[in-house]
């Protein structure tokens, strides 16, 4: 209970700050120690330097404009890989429609993460999540030469 209150207290922070406060516009930059800056540091080497939450990360360090684009990244990326599986699965292509599943269960497992623990700033999560993201974009990129080549030669 009284990691989840800090947490929260310092969520809370970081949306008055920034949602309603002079930080609105750039945040507090990617080089500030945030736990430092915003008085939640619980370390002695001031080793803590993220709210616990990859989102609000995002929100603290590079304002609303920042959080909006992170927003539309992770949105268009969802959009464009579930329509790349019904496109798939509509064209009986079920292993690559499964794998369009696969690699987006994968990204929501990381979104999950990424809001409870300091897991997509870090080597642990983050290599692992932009390959996650890299794959799905390939996937994206191989259904749509697909569709490209198949009306190529339809014309010829």
């Amino acid at each position: 209970e009284g990691t989840k209150e800090w947490r929260l207290l310092w969520w809370q922070t970081i949306i008055n700050y920034t949602v309603r406060g002079e930080y609105f516009w750039t945040g507090k930059g990617f080089g500030i120690n945030l736990a430092d800056d915003d008085g939640f540091q619980v370390t002695e080497d001031h080793s803590l330097r993220s709210p616990h939450n990859g989102h609000l990360t995002f929100l603290a360090r590079a304002g609303v404009p920042g959080l909006i684009l992170w927003a539309g990244l992770q949105i268009s990326y969802f959009i464009s890989l579930f329509s790349c599986y019904r496109r798939w699965k509509q064209k009986g292509c079920y292993i690559e429609s499964r794998l369009c599943l696969w690699v987006l269960t994968y990204w929501l497992a990381f979104m999950v993460t990424g809001a409870f623990d300091v897991f997509l700033e870090g080597p642990q999560g983050g290599i692992w999540f932009w390959s996650i993201i890299g794959s799905g974009v390939g996937i994206i990129y191989a259904e749509r030469q697909q569709v490209y080549f198949k009306q190529r030669s339809e014309l010829s």
